[in-house]
């Protein structure tokens, strides 16, 4: 049971993340991203799964200061975590992310 909530509660997120500007503002004003770029390291690969998603959103669509935001929580190493499952979606959007990111700091000068 705990793991469907966990696992519907970052599917939400998710949904969220891929919405407005003024939604995404939202997952910071309420400080939920700390729990986003944690939930990347659980154990459960169906959490780690909504996780990426999320944040492969907010470096998509996000403003710059919550790309750096999320970059400041450990993002990066939280995608470091992700690389070692053999699930083709979820390195998809690993990659995807990552690539975000980097670009993001190669366009800011950081």
């Amino acid at each position: 049971m705990q793991i469907t909530i966990r696992n519907n509660a970052f599917w939400v997120l998710g949904i969220v993340a891929a919405g407005t500007q003024e939604q995404i503002d939202t997952l910071f004003n309420v400080d939920i991203m700390k729990h986003v770029v944690e939930a990347l390291k659980d154990e459960l690969l169906e959490v780690r799964k909504e996780a990426i998603w999320v944040l492969g959103h907010i470096v998509k669509r996000g403003a710059a200061a919550q790309v750096l935001s999320v970059v400041e929580l450990g993002a990066i190493d939280a995608l470091c975590h992700i690389l070692d499952k053999n699930d083709p979606k979820i390195l998809s959007v690993a990659f995807w992310a990552t690539h975000d990111i980097l670009k993001f700091g190669v366009d800011n000068g950081k």
